[in-house]
């Protein structure tokens, strides 16, 4: 392996991580979102940061750049999400104790450690591997 694609793979790694870390404050950002139809509340905000965080861990996955940006990914998600459960300088908090919030934080959670050990484990058996 040449140093290019090693400064390559670390460039992809550190964008994957970026991305991850956008994403990871995006889905904080919608998972309380509602609509509220005819009395009955639909929290698409949940579903969607749910589905972002798995589809991107997954189209990082089937790129071919390898497991680094795959795990690169993973951790910039969770290192953003863990920041922001830290609070704000108000007082309050961007993921709410109650059964939204936690529901949130474990499926969310959950599916990105899925998505992302999934994701190297078949990195690690692509044709990129070296």
């Amino acid at each position: 392996m040449s140093s290019g694609s090693r400064g390559g793979r670390a460039a992809l790694a550190a964008v994957a991580a970026l991305l991850g870390a956008g994403v990871g404050v995006l889905a904080t950002a919608v998972h309380r979102s509602a609509t509220d139809a005819a009395g009955i509340s639909w929290h698409w905000g949940i579903v969607l940061s749910v589905v972002a965080s798995v589809a991107v861990s997954v189209g990082v996955a089937t790129a071919g750049a390898g497991r680094a940006p795959v795990v690169a990914y993973g951790c910039g998600w969770s290192a953003a999400v863990l920041v922001l459960l830290g609070g704000r300088a108000e007082g309050d908090y961007l993921v709410a104790g109650d059964g939204l919030g936690w529901s949130f934080l474990v499926v969310s959670s959950l599916a990105v450690v899925a998505a992302t050990l999934g994701g190297a484990a078949v990195a690690g058996h692509g044709p990129s591997r070296s």
